[in-house]
């Protein structure tokens, strides 16, 4: 950003973290210039990654770590916008979840019931939806249950049929039914993504931290 550049126009920010503003745990060396000529300017940022390794809290605490002042509302990570699609745009409660503890916790934190806990067997009824992280404690079984869950039908678009029963996939392998995008965006007026639980309105913005 050279010093004439016009940020009038310029209300809000998205910023990708890893390997963008730090690497590992080391800040790069232009990332704290960066961030103060956007607090000079009064831009709002929002931090991004697709990486769902770890929670939206994980991901604030490292910024804040290494010396980025941020609260959790001012991170957007791919397992929130995840729990945002589940909640906002489908029925499905009941996840098979391939992810870390810190995505798992999550997803309960947000009213959402991982079946399997940190494992790879469940009780109960059938998952609603298979949810697949980047997952640095998988398992083979865990691996194995979750294509067994898919080759089934249950993250199909239309899930069960009114006998209660999953209806087998088409033979493209894609799912039954249409899977829509997530509403997401950005709206510098308010202070941040909100977490809401599946008892609250899912119709959820998310926006750059304040």
């Amino acid at each position: 950003m050279t010093k004439n550049a016009d940020l009038s126009q310029i209300r809000g920010i998205v910023i990708d973290m890893d390997g963008t503003i730090y690497i590992g745990e080391q800040l790069f060396p232009w990332t704290e210039r960066f961030l103060k000529s956007l607090d000079d300017a009064g831009i709002k940022r929002l931090f991004l990654t697709n990486n769902s390794a770890e929670s939206t809290a994980e991901y604030a605490a490292k910024l804040r770590r290494l010396g980025v002042p941020v609260e959790e509302r001012g991170v957007l990570t791919a397992g929130w916008a995840t729990i945002h699609y589940l909640l906002s745009e489908t029925s499905h409660r009941r996840i098979y979840l391939v992810g870390t503890p810190g995505l798992r916790e999550e997803f309960e934190q947000n009213g959402l019931t991982v079946m399997n806990g940190d494992g790879a067997d469940f009780e109960g009824e059938m998952p609603d939806a298979v949810v697949l992280g980047f997952d640095m404690t998988i398992t083979y079984a865990r691996i194995r249950k979750a294509a067994t869950l898919i080759q089934d039908g249950v993250p199909s678009g239309n899930h069960r049929g009114a006998d209660g029963r999953y209806r087998d996939p088409p033979r493209s392998g894609l799912p039954q039914g249409r899977w829509h995008r997530p509403r997401l965006r950005i709206d510098d007026r308010a202070s941040g993504p909100r977490h809401r639980s599946a008892s609250d309105d899912h119709r959820q913005t998310a926006q750059p931290d304040g």
